[in-house]
């Protein structure tokens, strides 16, 4: 189960949020894992910061690539999903091939990927806030 679509391999559409450009307006900004995976997407503009959270629940997956650590880059360059089991990070499912099953991927602009599987992803976005 999840409440989000992926468009194009760069935006995430949902409830209350609409269709939000991840490879060209958020950055990865951080993961926290307890019994859950969450993920953390955000958006700077001027002193204003948006954030997209998705959690998954019920995590069958987890892995992210070496490269991430060796070539830090929080640069989304595309997201989609990959079969278990298809080691190919050439290419990724889209939305229309999206089955219960299949890990949520995160691409990044150095190659490194995020790939997470769960039985459930939920997607939250956390609204505007004005630091001081």
């Amino acid at each position: 189960m999840k409440n989000f679509e992926i468009g194009d391999a760069v935006y995430l559409s949902f409830e209350g949020a609409g269709r939000r450009d991840l490879h060209n307006d958020y950055d990865f900004s951080r993961v926290i894992i307890d019994e859950n995976v969450e993920i953390h997407l955000t958006r700077y503009e001027g002193k204003s910061t948006e954030h997209i959270n998705i959690r998954f629940v019920d995590v069958s997956y987890f892995e992210i690539d070496e490269v991430f650590f060796r070539e830090y880059c929080v640069d989304v360059e595309e997201d989609g999903y990959k079969e278990a089991g298809d080691e190919d990070m050439d290419w990724l499912l889209s939305e229309k091939d999206y089955e219960d099953g299949v890990h949520f991927v995160v691409r990044f602009a150095n190659d490194a990927c995020l790939r997470i599987g769960a039985g459930e992803m939920v997607a939250e976005l956390s609204p505007a806030a004005r630091e001081k």
